[in-house]
């Protein structure tokens, strides 16, 4: 005997309840969770059985705690397969669905990572070239998944606690693509730190010494202006020699003809050094 729950809300036992389906997509994790949570409480709702989310048991005698206990057993089983097989291995030590539930909730809706996407996507939004109902239905869904995250709350210290949650991700957001790896150790650590410790560590990489960063193409020129002023600087006592008391003949570039001039130190052929490679060569020859 298994349970059969028909569109009407009516409960009643009978065979066969393994094709019914909560939901056209299983929870993925907290890509989806929203849209999961949603269609699952829709579907608890029209078959009136959404009070198994929200409570371990039913009040009565022990008839009605054994039968309330056999309906939610199945019902259990039902929202096991709306959950991708992967992240099953979560979820398979909690047999009722008050546990499955809080479960999920816990996983996919205290994410400060998920949260820092809600953000991003929310200070993103634009228009563009989208049509007015798809711009709308994504402002819908990033307000949707904030009231998930960030719930209205009574209590003054949980308003607070939001608020601290709020500013953080909002740092994090702003900070350059430099401080991505800062950003990422935050946001993948189990430990979310307050607003002042994040403070406090982003002034801490601020006030260290940094060191610029050389492009291996700027060495790679400087390299060869160094060369061609080595050249420069060998050719030009050869010249002198020349016209001295070696009397030796003055060279000839091959590529451009001219005289007192090499094919490793042409300009037309290698371009003219920097200014700063005189400058180099002149402060490592004193």
């Amino acid at each position: 005997m298994s349970l059969e729950i028909d569109v009407f809300g009516s409960k009643s036992m009978s065979s066969g309840n393994s094709n019914v389906m909560i939901t056209s997509e299983p929870l993925m994790g907290g890509s989806n969770y929203l849209a999961w949570a949603s269609s699952v409480e829709l579907w608890c709702k029209g078959q009136g059985v959404q009070d198994h989310l929200i409570k371990q048991s039913s009040e009565g005698d022990e008839k009605a705690i054994a039968l309330w206990a056999k309906i939610d057993a199945q019902l259990c089983s039902i929202l096991w397969r709306s959950i991708d097989s992967k992240l099953m291995p979560l979820f398979r030590l909690f047999q009722t669905c008050h546990l499955v539930w809080a479960k999920a909730r816990t996983l996919y809706t205290n994410d400060i990572s998920r949260f820092y996407d809600v953000i991003s996507r929310m200070t993103n939004l634009k228009k563009q070239e989208l049509d007015m109902s798809t711009y709308l239905g994504q402002v819908q869904a990033v307000m949707e998944e904030f009231e998930t995250l960030m719930p209205v709350s009574a209590s003054v210290s949980k308003q607070q606690e939001q608020r601290q949650k709020m500013f953080l991700v909002l740092t994090l957001a702003g900070l350059p693509h430099d401080l991505d790896s800062v950003r990422d150790q935050i946001l993948a650590s189990p430990t979310v730190p307050t607003v002042d410790e994040l403070f406090s560590r982003l002034l801490r990489l601020a006030a260290a010494p940094s060191h610029p960063v050389i492009s291996s193409q700027i060495l790679d020129s400087s390299v060869l202006a160094s060369q061609i002023v080595d050249v420069w600087a060998s050719q030009a006592m050869e010249n002198r020699r020349g016209d001295g008391r070696f009397g030796r003949s003055r060279p000839k570039c091959s590529y451009c003809h001219k005289l007192g001039q090499t094919r490793e130190m042409c300009y037309s052929l290698n371009g003219r050094p920097p200014k700063n490679a005189y400058v180099a060569q002149s402060e490592t020859t004193v």
